[in-house]
């Protein structure tokens, strides 16, 4: 199966991430909400902790308050948005799914927002390959805290096969 990634077929292109998705990620520096503007209820504040085996954990979730998150608007997330942890553990992966559409996320996970043309489950899953993990671990940087950066996630070159062989 890991082949599948790493091998041409016939219509198959490379593409940087930055070409295939809209990028961003959380807020940082003053926006970012301190402890004490977490609430007990809210609009779920997802941290990489949260992300667990390819899905949103709701395991030891945080929340904000409606008007903090409204403050905050680089984090706001979309059903079928792929999430990627840049900081700390690197590369773990999730799709939000409907129970998360709009919620927030903190400033060690990226979101992608598959473009027409790419397949949000296919991207997912070139991103968990084997040939993408290595690439993710030989790649970061930082000694106190490991990242992979929004500039690297956007230079990323993945092989896209046409649309209708993305599922296949």
């Amino acid at each position: 199966l890991q082949s599948v990634f790493t091998q041409r077929g016939e219509g198959w292109v490379e593409k940087s991430l930055e070409d295939l998705c809209i990028i961003g990620d959380g807020n940082h520096s003053s926006n970012y909400p301190k402890k004490e503007e977490l609430v007990d209820k809210g609009i779920p504040f997802i941290r990489s902790t949260n992300l667990v085996a390819g899905r949103i954990s709701g395991d030891d979730m945080r929340f904000l308050s409606p008007e903090k998150h409204a403050k905050l608007k680089k984090g706001h997330l979309k059903e079928g948005d792929i999430l990627f942890t840049n900081r700390g553990e690197i590369g773990k992966t999730a799709i939000v799914d409907a129970a998360y559409d709009g919620a927030n996320l903190n400033s060690q996970i990226a979101w992608l927002r598959c473009r027409k043309g790419i397949n949000n489950r296919f991207l997912f899953y070139v991103l968990n390959s084997g040939g993408m993990k290595a690439h993710f671990e030989i790649s970061k940087n930082g000694a106190a805290l490991q990242q992979f950066t929004i500039r690297q996630i956007k230079d990323l070159v993945v092989l896209v096969p046409p649309e209708d062989q993305q599922l296949l």
